[in-house]
């Protein structure tokens, strides 16, 4: 982009008629002393471009209503361009401008004029870059410039020295030129609907430029109200179209959405952020039909959400299941009625298969779970069994379309509906093995012959 503007500007010099000192001689009639001559011709002839300043400057000073100013503005310019000054670089080429229709000096007044807002269009590009620009008024003459340098650009006339595809591309890099530096000037005052109609304008030529795609996006977001969807869409474009810095700009624009939708379950906000990355890498224009549901459209639709409406609507899929999942992602119902239909323990969690519905007769009457419901911290749960009813709490979190099953987490089972546990019946007490007694003692035996 910048180099393109700086070979633009270089371009329109060249096409100027000779020499400023040769210019001059020219013209039919003089209107200058030899001395006033002999000082304009050393100064725009000085080799040493910091010399030539400080000697056009004197120039300026001497001869403040030379008719050889328009040759001293445009050489000033120029030279202060070629010093880097571009805030010096601005005043020469403004007050060569502001000479406007009254200056008859010039061979060709009209391309004059062109390179005068060409230069210094890129000198305030230039300026901007290097934080040359410092006032709130060098702002607001860069925006009534860029302005000014659009509507010259549109009456503009071809060159003899240009071919029909030679200045319908120099046509094109100026207006790319001055739209940009117009939308940067507008987005530092707070200009933000000028800014973009300055950045559209620019982006209507070169669509794949990502630093506009990025600075209409923010003019977008900085209105008041914000203009929410046009400034995702934008700035989504930027970070499709690879602008430097990418992870910071995406950080930025997943954080706005943030504040606009608020969602309860950060993993969805990711998949419309690469969703909307997608889609505006393909397009500068956002579809019509496009949008991303705000925190209130979310809070109405979850007011509208009982259990019937959530199975129907994310059965139903497309954008309706989009926007209602959205809303229901990680929320949590105090009651449900369920079916289970199978029972099975992981690592401390039992997790039930379960049909889930709006009223106790079609709970009854389902025949295959649409829910898997992970209870934690009931382990009596696992008992349940087939058929049995239940009525527990629990968090939606997420769900697969085909074949239909929501996922929900946290959840808890009314302990009037577990099974009560099992008693083990008590052990009867051991008999214990009788004493055993002393030996009797035996009566010594009588004495043989008694």
């Amino acid at each position: 982009m910048k180099r393109n503007w700086l070979v633009a500007a270089i371009i329109m010099l060249a096409l100027l008629a000779g020499p400023a000192a040769r210019a001059a001689d020219d013209q039919a009639a003089q209107s200058y002393t030899p001395q006033e001559y002999s000082a304009f011709n050393a100064a725009v002839n000085e080799k040493d471009a910091a010399l030539r300043a400080r000697q056009l400057e004197d120039f300026i000073s001497k001869y403040p209503k030379s008719t050889l100013l328009p040759y001293v503005y445009r050489s000033a310019a120029f030279t202060y361009m070629e010093l880097k000054n571009y805030p010096s670089t601005m005043q020469a080429a403004d007050k060569l401008l502001a000479l406007g229709e009254s200056v008859d000096t010039l061979q060709d007044l009209e391309l004059a004029r062109i390179v005068m807002y060409t230069t210094r269009a890129t000198a305030f590009f230039l300026a901007f870059n290097q934080r040359q620009i410092t006032t709130k008024e060098q702002l607001e003459q860069g925006r009534d410039a860029a302005a000014a340098g659009i509507k010259f650009l549109d009456a503009w006339k071809k060159p003899e020295k240009l071919t029909d595809e030679q200045f319908a591309q120099e046509v094109k890099r100026l207006r790319i030129l001055f739209n940009t530096d117009g939308g940067i000037a507008a987005l530092q005052l707070k200009d933000y609907k000028a800014a973009v109609d300055f950045f559209r304008a620019s982006l209507v030529v070169n669509a794949a430029d990502p630093v506009n795609s990025y600075r209409l996006g923010l003019a977008y977001l900085q209105q008041d109200p914000p203009q929410s969807m046009d400034g995702f869409w934008a700035v989504a474009r930027s970070i499709a179209l690879k602008m430097q810095g990418e992870a910071q700009i995406r950080n930025y624009l997943k954080n706005q959405l943030n504040r606009y939708q608020q969602p309860t379950c950060d993993a969805l906000l990711d998949a419309q952020l690469n969703e909307l990355i997608t889609l505006a890498g393909g397009s500068a224009d956002r579809p019509a039909g496009y949008s991303i549901p705000s925190r209130p459209d979310l809070d109405k639709v979850m007011q509208e959400a009982t259990v019937d409406v959530i199975l129907r609507d994310l059965k139903g899929g497309g954008d309706r299941a989009k926007i209602v999942w959205l809303a229901v992602c990680d929320a949590e119902f105090p009651e449900l009625g369920g079916k289970v239909f199978e029972t099975a323990e992981a690592d401390g969690v039992v997790i039930l298969k379960v049909f889930t519905a709006g009223n106790p007769e079609e709970i009854r009457a389902g025949t295959a779970p649409n829910m898997e419901v992970r209870v934690e911290g009931q382990p009596q749960a696992v008992r349940l069994k087939k058929d049995d009813e239940i009525v527990y709490s629990a968090a939606l979190k997420s769900y697969t379309p085909d074949p239909f099953m929501i996922q929900l987490g946290k959840a808890k089972v009314q302990a009037e509906y577990l099974p009560p546990e099992e008693k083990t019946p008590a052990k009867a007490p051991a008999k214990k093995a009788p004493p055993k007694k002393a030996p009797a003692k035996r009566p010594p035996p009588k004495s043989a012959g008694r």
